[in-house]
């Protein structure tokens, strides 16, 4: 295990990462992978002498060696203290967000498209640093009163979750920010801005103003950059640039996780079908998402029996047959 300097100073955070998969057991003969398949021609092309036949396994052997590999497992240690939690399955990008996060940067966004997994990774930042999670999700209803309280009728102000959080150190996910009306980004920018947060209708006078505390991280997810709408989140307002200022030097692009999705799936003809699918609606800017859910729903139907035709079926339900031909899959 390699030590890792202090999170909370301003040194950078080393994850170790588990062994990689070893390779299987292979014998010399045709490679098995669709990557491979390019072994063999070069076998038939260039002969079968000793040296040759020697290189072209070492090539194979790397191939198959990175297509195997399982998702990573990673295990931080903070300072002098013992090694911290164990994390199965983790983000490609959490080492470089509890890296960022050690260098001081408490405010930090992730863009990445619906079920991408956003939330799994916050809470992977929060198993990392031992820290308690919360979150919230917005909608166009939400109120700024869901995030920092409101007083009731008898004038008793009641806190929140993200109060506690942010007063007394944690992990806090504001899911679907980009979904959230102007009064709740009116809420953020001003917790985000100082370190403190206003509270001016709080019953308790001393609790009018409350500080950040020095441990808390803020992570923000969101379908868009924050510049408004896209062709597939229509719904998406325009956050005001004073407010994404505040994430400068922590914004990070999640994409979908095809390590893991090759873990959950492991038959190649299932997951290929759907990433094709993933890709050709990409391309041609549908509104349509095909995320690791439906690469789980895939596998599932697969090992049930479910033939390739009726994977797809299940997976296109509502689709026009136009989109249908645009995905590949009419």
């Amino acid at each position: 295990m390699t030590n890792a300097s202090r999170l909370w100073d301003a040194g950078p955070a080393v994850a170790e990462p588990a062994a990689p998969a070893p390779s299987p057991t292979r014998t010399p003969t045709k490679s098995t992978s669709a990557e491979a398949g390019l072994i063999d021609a070069l076998r038939a092309a260039v002969g079968t002498t000793a040296d040759t036949a020697h290189r072209l396994e070492q090539m194979e052997a790397k191939i198959d060696a990175l297509s195997s590999q399982a998702p990573q497992t990673i295990r931080f240690q903070i300072g002098d203290a013992p090694a911290g939690a164990t994390i199965p399955n983790a983000r490609p990008e959490l080492s470089q967000i509890v890296r960022t996060i050690a260098a001081g940067m408490m405010n930090v966004w992730t863009t990445g498209p619906a079920g991408s997994g956003k939330t799994t990774l916050a809470h992977q930042v929060a198993d990392a640093l031992g820290r308690p999670f919360g979150f919230q999700s917005f909608a166009a209803d939400s109120s700024a009163g869901s995030l920092i309280g409101g007083i009731d009728a008898h004038g008793t102000y009641h806190e929140t979750a993200f109060i506690h959080a942010y007063e007394t150190g944690g992990v806090y996910l504001l899911d679907e920010i980009d979904a959230a009306p102007a009064e709740i980004l009116v809420a953020v920018n001003a917790a985000l801005a100082n370190g403190s947060l206003s509270l001016p209708r709080h019953h308790d006078h001393a609790r009018r103003t409350i500080k950040r505390h020095p441990n808390t991280v803020i992570l923000a997810a969101a379908n868009t950059y924050g510049t408004g709408a896209t062709a597939q989140y229509v719904g998406r307002g325009q956050i005001d640039a004073a407010t994404l200022d505040r994430f400068t030097g922590a914004v990070f692009t999640i994409g979908y996780d095809e390590q893991l999705e090759r873990a959950v799936c492991p038959d190649d003809t299932t997951r290929e079908i759907v990433q094709n699918m993933r890709a050709a609606c990409e391309s041609a800017g549908m509104r349509r998402i095909v995320s690791t859910r439906a690469v789980i729903a895939a596998a599932r139907m697969n090992a049930a029996g479910f033939d390739a035709a009726e994977i797809v079926d299940r997976l296109t339900q509502g689709w026009t047959a136009e989109e249908k031909k645009k995905a590949g899959v009419a």
